[in-house]
């Protein structure tokens, strides 16, 4: 059994998107989004059946079709401890620099060396006394890599 951390993406990008009429023709804001979208009430009929329903299908059907290719891009890992316990100073784990890879998220992980960092993370951890437990002075427990939260912070794909 492979322990891995819980890995999350984030992405942050800006673009410029032209908004059809304001969102208030549902046929052009379908048109938008690649689905063509009938107005309340009104169904057209294409080939025998509902378009809508058709139109959705295909537009799935194209979807799953497509095979997946690895894709370059510039990306951030940062690896953090979500308890929390733990102050948010000692939080942080693993930032890495941005850096330009092909690998998915799950690869990405085995790229850390994650021992060392999380032997460091566990004794700042043993020393850390839980607030939580009022009656008596009791420490954190070491934390394992399942524990953790990998976020692969992707800055811009090619």
């Amino acid at each position: 059994m492979r322990e891995l951390p819980t890995i999350g993406s984030s992405a942050y990008s800006a673009s410029t998107f032209d908004m059809p009429r304001g969102f208030k023709d549902r046929e052009a804001v379908g048109a938008a989004i690649g689905v063509v979208m009938p107005r309340r009430h009104q169904v057209l009929q294409a080939s025998g059946g509902d378009f809508f329903i058709d139109a959705v299908r295909e537009n799935v059907l194209n979807k799953q079709e497509k095979p997946k290719m690895r894709q370059r891009r510039l990306v951030q890992v940062v690896i953090a401890d979500p308890d929390p316990k733990i102050p948010t100073t000692d939080a942080l784990i693993y930032e890495g620099k941005s850096f330009f890879t092909d690998l998915d998220n799950t690869d990405l992980f085995y790229e850390v060396d994650i021992k060392p960092l999380l032997a460091a993370h566990n004794e700042k951890r043993l020393k850390t006394v839980d607030k939580t437990v009022k009656d008596r002075t009791e420490f954190l427990e070491p934390v394992r890599v399942s524990d953790l939260k990998m976020v692969v912070v992707e800055i811009a794909k090619f």
